[in-house]
Parts: structure tokens; sequence; C-alpha cells
């Protein structure tokens, strides 16, 4: 045999087992990927305030990705801003934003009325209010992305079992 055989035939029988595995049928132990579930977060607020809205809307947005994806829900999250009147979605939370300012001292308190728009009808749960104490010398973007994170885990916390009736796909 020549060297250029001893060469191609370990190919060959490589590409030869590729072949056979794509036309294998897959196992049957391999669950099927659940069916995602398109999820839509309306933050809803005052647009003629300041440009900080935007930056609190950003912060949300970050938050509610990253809540998401550390729950491994089968959701494809679209998030948006509006200031009145936003068009209706099938499953949808609004955030109706009421601002963060301080009520005691030294404090941020953040406050949202929250409505969840689902498959078992609308769900109002009234005023989320959440307070938060930075530390010293702690900036106001580290401060806000705190208070977004919990905001985005209660919010979650309020309509998974609303978003997914019959429990949430993949949790055990």
């Amino acid at each position: 045999m020549t060297n250029a055989f001893r060469t191609i035939i370990p190919f060959v029988a490589f590409a030869a087992g590729i072949a056979l595995r794509a036309d294998a049928p897959p196992a049957k132990d391999q669950a099927a990927p659940p069916a995602t579930t398109d999820l839509t977060i309306t933050f809803v607020d005052d647009l003629s305030r300041s440009s900080t809205e935007n930056f609190y809307f950003d912060h949300l947005d970050i938050a509610f990705h990253k809540a998401i994806a550390k729950r491994k829900w089968p959701v494809t999250l679209h998030v948006e801003r509006f200031a009145a009147n936003p068009p209706a979605h099938e499953n949808e939370l609004q955030v109706f934003f009421k601002g963060i300012k301080p009520e005691e001292r030294d404090d941020l308190t953040f406050r949202a009325w929250l409505t969840f728009d689902g498959p078992a009808g609308k769900k109002d749960f009234g005023i989320l209010r959440y307070q938060y104490y930075p530390r010293a010398a702690e900036t106001m973007d580290d401060s806000v992305t705190k208070i977004m994170r919990e905001v985005a885990d209660q919010s979650l916390d309020k309509i998974e079992s609303l978003l997914f009736p019959a429990g949430r796909p993949g949790k055990s």
C-alpha cells in the first residue's frame, strides 16, 4: 500500500462515520427543546421628562434579559418603551414607571404599577415598591443596576405562574 492510501483511508473512514451519524434517528432520551413563548415587557413612562429616563429604561431592559437568561425560560423577550397607549401583545408585562426617588434618609425607592396580560387574562399587581440603600460612594449607575435587577426578579416571580400555567418547561 502506498503512502497516499495510508493517509487517505483514515479521512474516508471519518467522513463515512459522520455520514452514518447524520442518517441515524435522534436518540430517544433526548428531549425536544421546549417551544418558545413571546413575552413583551412594555416600559410606560412620561417621555416629556428629562433624558435620564432613557437611562432607567436601558437598565431595566438589561435586567430583564439577564433575569430571563438566568431562569432559562423558553421565552423570546421584547422590551419596548412608550409614553401612552402601547399596542397590545399576547403576553405582555406593562411597567408603568413612577420613578426612583428618595423616600427616607439615604435610600432610593423604585415605584411602578405592574399589569400582566397573558393566557389567563389581565392581572393587575398594583404598585411594586422596592427600597434600596446604596453603599457609601456607590455610583448612581451601580445603584440603578442593582435596583432594576431586583425589580426584574420580583416582576418575573409575579408572572411565572400566569405565563406558564402548567408549570415551566424544564423546571424540576
